[in-house]
């Protein structure tokens, strides 16, 4: 249930911009993008409202604020499906990638929000274009018991390519 949620707003967002093969993305956008996906919704409003004026802003603000809301819904209905005695699990926002020898790594946290112990996971990353096509994609999983409110590093080391412009992380299976 919440791999397919996640889908939708994953889908939903890069759909939102309205991207065609033959428009050059905007950097203020691309930025603004990854914010959201990044569910700093905060800092999206702020980065807009330096970047952009009158029905620009107002589209933009708009925009952000469509995503907020339909996160909001999302964490509700997860909530509401698994209730409070459920292994949850959060990608921290404070991911981050570099680019070595010909390979990208994503390192970052994730955090057991549930109630109970989870004794396996995996971190999805998905590599999209300018366009929000899905490349490719890879995984990581962990086998050691992650308690209640405990957080666990994780890194994704995945062959690059030049055309990976955004990447997107998402919770895969979790027991």
């Amino acid at each position: 249930m919440r791999k397919i949620l996640v889908f939708i707003i994953c889908m939903t967002l890069f759909l939102g911009f309205g991207c065609s093969i033959n428009e050059k993305v905007d950097p203020r956008e691309s930025e603004i993008l990854k914010l959201v996906i990044d569910e700093k919704f905060d800092e999206a409003i702020s980065k807009s409202k330096e970047y952009y004026t009158g029905d620009e802003l107002q589209e933009m603000l708009d925009w952000v604020n469509k995503h907020k809301s339909l996160h909001l819904e999302t964490e509700k209905k997860i909530k509401e499906t698994f209730g409070s005695k459920s292994s949850i699990l959060e990608i921290q926002s404070n991911h981050t990638y570099k680019i070595k020898d010909g390979y990208i790594y994503i390192t970052g946290r994730v955090k057991n929000i549930g109630d109970t112990d989870i004794e396996y996971f995996e971190v999805v990353c998905k590599f999209l274009d300018k366009d929000g096509q899905v490349l490719d994609s890879d995984y990581t999983n962990d086998g050691l018991v992650l308690k209640s409110g405990e957080m666990r590093e994780f890194e994704i080391m995945h062959k690059y390519k030049s055309e990976y412009d955004i990447y997107s992380l998402s919770i895969g299976e979790v027991k």
